[in-house]
């Protein structure tokens, strides 16, 4: 397995052994290969950014001063390429990126893409998060600090009980801000993407939205509750208690509001099952 990823940046591309690839996979033109990870600092992290273009990233709490892997590649005919996890560490930020090596001058791919990569990361609770995909799935559970989640138009799920930063090109958006400690400054943006937004009741926070395609009601907003979410609205302004942080949310799509399930109401409920 140690084969499937190099541990740092690497040279030119390889060329595929035959007899690496199983007979099977070589007629299917596809072959999956999983292997684990991990990364221990050397010294504290205050921040881990986890860059994956080739697939889905799917972030867990994991234990201090540690980031583990688990990593599933799936190769492609006709290349079969190899990638690389590449590990920077600098000024208490470790970064962990996925690579391939630029396939050679005419290299076709495979269901539109050269690989696939993806990934489960294990981070610690006491960091920041930045997390960054392409075109998948991006998952991030309840994390206590503060989070900021990039993808061109892969979905993004992401929970925080501090603070949001969120911009997604074209792909839809499920946010949640939860517990009823103090809130920091929150921004969500989205091209042509819905967003889902849940807030929680408790919480004092002031909301910014600007939704071309109209802001609607979400799961949990009961009409009885005095923070009125209109339905048609392209631009709504609300406050739910006094000095609260600031929440913009910006997309020329669909912008509902909605409440945090109760038992989130009191702070971070265990990680639940993967989707």
């Amino acid at each position: 397995m140690a084969a499937v990823l190099a541990a740092c940046t690497s040279s030119s591309p390889r060329p595929p052994i035959a007899s690496q690839i199983p007979a099977q996979a070589l007629q299917a033109g596809f072959h999956v290969e999983r292997s684990e990870r991990d990364f221990r600092a050397k010294q504290p992290w205050r921040e881990v950014r986890l860059i994956n273009p080739h697939g889905d990233l799917r972030i867990r709490r994991g234990i201090a001063d540690a980031v583990g892997l688990s990593v599933v590649v799936q190769r492609l005919a006709p290349e079969w390429l190899q990638p690389s996890i590449e590990q920077r560490e600098s000024s208490g930020t470790l970064t962990v990126t996925v690579r391939y090596d630029t396939p050679a001058p005419g290299a076709q791919a495979r269901f539109g893409r050269i690989g696939r990569v993806d990934l489960v990361a294990f981070v610690p609770a006491d960091v920041q998060l930045i997390a960054e995909t392409d075109d998948g799935a991006l998952l991030i559970r309840h994390r206590p600090g503060p989070v900021q989640a990039r993808s061109r138009s892969g979905r993004i799920h992401a929970s925080s009980a501090t603070a949001l930063q969120i911009e997604n090109d074209s792909g839809p958006t499920l946010a949640r801000l939860v517990g009823a400690g103090p809130l920091a400054a929150s921004t969500l943006r989205s091209g042509t993407g819905t967003i889902d937004l849940l807030l929680p009741r408790q919480a004092a926070w002031a909301l910014q939205v600007d939704a071309a395609g109209g802001v609607v009601p979400g799961s949990g907003w009961y009409s009885t509750d005095h923070v009125e979410i209109p339905t048609g609205s392209t631009q709504l302004r609300r406050q739910n208690g006094a000095d609260g942080a600031l929440i913009r949310v910006r997309s020329a799509a669909t912008v509902s509001i909605g409440a945090v399930p109760a038992l989130m109401e009191g702070g971070l409920p265990p990680d639940p099952p993967e989707d």
